[in-house]
């Protein structure tokens, strides 16, 4: 029972070693996360990976703030949807990361942007 327990222990601390790996190697890629670097452009026909630690993004070449992120279930009222905006903000369907910043657990969210 020992012997479980040593591999299991080992098996979660080098599951965690990966995991904090490859969230570093992400946040030093360069992502933007202030008004300094490229940006990611998130109109067309794809959908946008954004980290939520990234401030400014590309809209349609234009450089947009992030106002905030939301889970899809909150998307809002249709007529919001970039371009069209309402009370000064649109959103953007994107993928962002859930557990980690830059780890490899991904899905979609809402990304506001102002107008």
């Amino acid at each position: 029972m020992h012997q479980k327990n040593k591999r299991w222990t080992g098996g979660l601390i080098l599951f965690s070693a990966i995991l904090l790996g490859l969230s570093l190697g992400a946040q030093r890629t360069g992502l933007p996360s202030d008004k300094d670097g490229t940006y990611i452009e998130v109109h067309g026909p794809n959908i946008a990976y954004v980290p939520q630690t990234a401030k400014y993004v590309k809209y349609d070449g234009k450089i947009k703030k992030i106002v905030k992120f939301t889970e899809t279930i909150s998307a809002g009222e249709e007529e919001c949807q970039c371009p069209k905006c309402c009370k000064g903000y649109c959103y953007v369907i994107i993928y962002t990361d859930i557990l980690l910043p830059g780890g490899p657990l991904r899905t979609l969210f809402i990304l506001w942007v102002d107008c």
